[in-house]
């Protein structure tokens, strides 16, 4: 299980460490080292998957503005069916 803090601003505007321990069960308290942050992990999958929507959607936009406006994008749809076959 990976644990990460969150940070919240005190009145003066520093920046805290958040200290709670919200949603850990009992054992996973004593793993965690108080006072010390925990470096933020890259998901490979996640990244994979939201590159991957944002490019369909990007594709599937590019390809309604050129039916609705002749000609939009017509040099990147040219590229793009050059790498895509159908």
């Amino acid at each position: 299980m990976t644990v990460t803090f969150s940070r919240y601003f005190d009145d003066a505007g520093f920046s805290q460490p958040c200290t709670r321990n919200r949603g850990l069960d009992a054992a996973a308290r004593p793993r965690m080292k108080e006072g010390k942050d925990q470096a933020m992990k890259l998901s490979i999958k996640g990244l994979a998957l939201a590159s991957g929507i944002l490019w369909g959607v990007a594709m599937l936009g590019m390809g309604l503005a050129n039916l609705i406006w002749g000609g939009y994008g017509q040099q990147f749809l040219q590229t793009m069916s050059s790498v895509y076959f159908g």
